[in-house]
């Protein structure tokens, strides 16, 4: 429920931001690669968070690791992208 009440907020702030700076660009490209760089990390930290409380003798405790690089990886690259946006 946590979760889904933090998403739900997320995305009205998201809308609000988007409908009340409509009429400013700059300042809505900025909160866009914001909450970009916001959405990875936090799939990248429920994805580590799963892959942390797996039991070392699962088998699916190696492909969660795989996916929590790739997860790192997308986060950087949305920050790289934020940076130079």
């Amino acid at each position: 429920m946590l979760v889904a009440g933090l998403m739900l907020a997320f995305v009205v702030a998201v809308l609000l931001s988007r409908i009340l700076l409509a009429d400013q660009p700059e300042t809505n490209t900025l909160i866009n690669d914001v909450m970009s760089v916001l959405c990875a990390l936090t799939a990248t930290l429920l994805f580590l968070a799963v892959w942390l409380t797996t039991s070392d003798k699962d088998a699916s405790k190696k492909i969660w690791s795989w996916m929590v690089i790739g997860l790192l990886a997308w986060t950087a690259a949305e920050t790289i992208w934020a940076f130079y946006e």
